[in-house]
């Protein structure tokens, strides 16, 4: 299915163990105005309901909020274009097997120069679990 992240469809039957939230832009600029205060990391870190180790890693790091390791490869407009695509290409009776689908996602990274893991030799993305829609 390409409308779905092609990331999140590997890992569709994944369940968090833990309550991992991440610290957002907000957050630590808040973070930053408090220290900026005079008030101490430790303080500053309970008051906006982080850990202290995590706030001084946030603040090293110069914040981010990726989870995992896994990275969507299209943005949300590319994997529209790309299902509009697949749509237009049904529509006019074209057959679009597994295999042709990953080429069409490997040529389009390719050609729009988009970074991607894709295996070159092959010339395929990888596999995708697709879903019947």
């Amino acid at each position: 299915m390409v409308a779905g992240s092609l990331c999140t469809e590997k890992m569709r039957n994944y369940k968090r163990k833990t309550q991992y939230m991440p610290m957002t832009e907000d957050q630590l600029a808040a973070a930053r105005t408090l220290i900026a205060r005079g008030v101490s990391i430790s303080q500053a870190a309970k008051e906006i309901g982080f850990h202290e180790s995590t706030l001084r890693d946030r603040l090293q790091k110069g914040g981010g909020t990726k989870l995992g390791r896994f990275r969507a490869t299209f943005s949300a407009e590319q994997e529209a274009q790309l299902l509009n695509h697949c749509i237009d290409l049904d529509k006019r009776f074209f057959g679009l097997t597994l295999k042709s689908l990953r080429f069409l996602l490997f040529k389009y990274a390719e050609e729009n120069n988009i970074p991607h893991q894709f295996s070159v030799e092959a010339q395929l993305a990888g596999r995708i679990l697709h879903e019947p829609l």
